[in-house]
């Protein structure tokens, strides 16, 4: 394809918003339209980029090769299928539907029309992950990275809350344990907690990989201060990844004797626009046909979305369970 790709973007809110800005700025494509419920946010935002404003996202067909899709997770699967179906591709935001048996759907409608699907889980472009995967690349196995411990805390706000907040919040520190260990998951422990929701506010996870390797992840959307961390625990050693801050520390663990000394460095991370990555590696996937290693696929936005369904139907069932008896 030798001109411009021309994109669109379905929903423009809180997240759509940016989407819209990165492929304004994106040197391989022309943001052609976007689609939005909402006449004055949609209007604004096409004023703000140059570009269409539909109220229907249907009216895009034919004037886009691909769209980005940022709206409610209830909508991604009708959204995702339609555009899949008229041959444009799509980079949905995570969580890729709210089923993983929907997912599958479009999984193989993408495949069929030989389209390119991908999933918004942009925390992969974070710098401090991308940092600490160069750090980790050349290393030996038993100087890997054992178990993670990840902490992800929101203060209470009404965006996102038609998921619970496994599917909102935890989803993004399982899809980061799956990126970093590359192995089927053999065992799941879970427990939740509903403080100002019919669907549970905050959730602990306990995942244990085929690979020998495990995890422990934290979230919740009702914290006084939002958290975003995640801790990889190797031999004698542990890195500390802010990803509000992106920046990552190191602690080692040295032998004086009997003695454990723990000494603490701050490691560089190059400062980089992590939505504006994943964008330019998703244009370029559709332009060149290679998929960029850290895009998230629709099979692995799909696993993702079967660990949070496990995750909440455990913790769904010990509720019943503890009902009854």
């Amino acid at each position: 394809m030798n001109k411009k790709l021309r994109v669109g973007v379905v929903g423009v809110g809180h997240l759509g918003k940016s989407h819209a800005e990165k492929y304004y700025k994106n040197k391989d494509c022309y943001l052609q339209c976007i689609a939005d419920s909402s006449s004055r946010n949609g209007e604004n935002i096409s004023k703000m980029y140059n570009c269409t404003f539909f109220h229907d996202y249907k009216s895009m067909v034919d004037k886009v090769d691909a769209v980005s899709v940022a709206t409610p997770t209830t909508l991604h699967y009708e959204i995702t299928d339609f555009f899949l179906e008229n041959g444009i591709h799509v980079l949905v935001e995570k969580p890729i539907t709210n089923s993983v048996q929907l997912a599958d759907k479009l999984l193989q409608k993408a495949r069929d029309k030989k389209l390119i699907l991908l999933v918004g889980h942009v925390e992969r472009f974070n710098p401090s992950v991308q940092s600490i995967i160069n750090i980790l690349g050349n290393r030996e196995d038993n100087h890997r990275v054992k178990h993670i411990v990840a902490t992800r805390l929101t203060q209470f706000n009404l965006r996102a809350n038609d998921v619970n907040v496994v599917t909102d919040l935890m989803i993004h520190d399982i899809d980061l344990t799956n990126f970093f260990f590359k192995s089927p998951v053999g065992l799941v422990q879970s427990n939740h907690c509903n403080v100002v929701q019919q669907s549970h506010d905050l959730s602990t996870a306990l995942l244990s990989f085929t690979n020998g390797c495990s995890a422990s992840l934290y979230a919740s959307r009702i914290a006084k201060d939002p958290i975003r961390q995640v801790v990889l625990h190797g031999k004698h050693e542990l890195f500390t990844l802010d990803l509000n801050k992106k920046t990552i520390h190191q602690t080692k663990f040295l032998m004086d004797g009997n003695l454990v000394k723990p000494t603490t460095e701050k490691l560089h991370t190059k400062m980089q626009d992590a939505l504006e990555n994943e964008i330019s590696a998703f244009i370029n996937n559709i332009l060149t046909g290679k998929i960029h290693p850290c895009s998230t696929s629709a099979s692995e936005g799909i696993e993702a979305l079967r660990i949070a369904e496990t995750i909440t139907n455990q913790a769904v069932k010990r509720k019943q369970y503890d009902t009854n008896g």
